[in-house]
């Protein structure tokens, strides 16, 4: 493969698609900590306007955006949108950087072999980025499934035949977080 056809097809793309799911992240982590912050500060206004002509429906109307609140900042640690959006934006910005050095043949990539070093910092650079991706979810995954063993530990301890193992991901579970088109 030549360094043109390599930089088209695996640099470009690769920088393309983390771009993309950067903007996508940092949208949905902004989204989520303005409506989180507007809907908890509006919770004490809404207190303060309780009376008893309207106490009945304000309480439900506390109970449902303290509810949210909680749905919001559910769902910013479950996804870890901040965490992909920095990740996503170092991994792309990575990417560009090695490409401008190699492209203009600035050091490192001045030498005989700067195309191999190059695709071998490229490649490191994404796998990185796949690895960091995988322990995060994995992290997840693992936390979910200890809760449960230890869960089925406690309902379990009359049943010698119960070890408490915790399942790996299967092959589709622990896949990267995109494949190259």
């Amino acid at each position: 493969m030549s360094p043109e056809e390599y930089l088209k097809s695996r640099v470009e793309t690769e920088i393309d698609w983390y771009n993309r799911k950067s903007k996508i992240n940092k949208r949905a982590y902004r989204s989520l900590r303005v409506l989180s912050a507007l809907v908890a500060l509006s919770i004490p206004v809404m207190s303060g306007l309780l009376q008893d002509g309207n106490a009945a429906s304000l309480k439900v109307t506390l109970s449902i955006a303290g509810a949210f609140v909680a749905l919001c900042e559910s769902l910013l640690a479950l996804y870890k949108f901040h965490e992909n959006w920095t990740n996503y934006r170092q991994a792309a910005e990575g990417l560009t950087q090695h490409k401008f050095l190699f492209s203009t043949g600035a050091a490192p990539y001045s030498g005989a072999d700067a195309f191999t070093l190059f695709v071998q910092n490229a490649e490191n650079l994404m796998a990185g980025e796949r690895i960091q991706w995988l322990k995060q979810n994995t992290q997840i995954k693992d936390a979910t499934e200890k809760g449960t063993a230890e869960k089925q530990d406690a309902t379990d301890n009359d049943n010698p035949t119960h070890t408490g193992d915790i399942n790996m991901p299967s092959e589709n579970e622990g896949s990267a977080p995109h494949q190259p088109t």
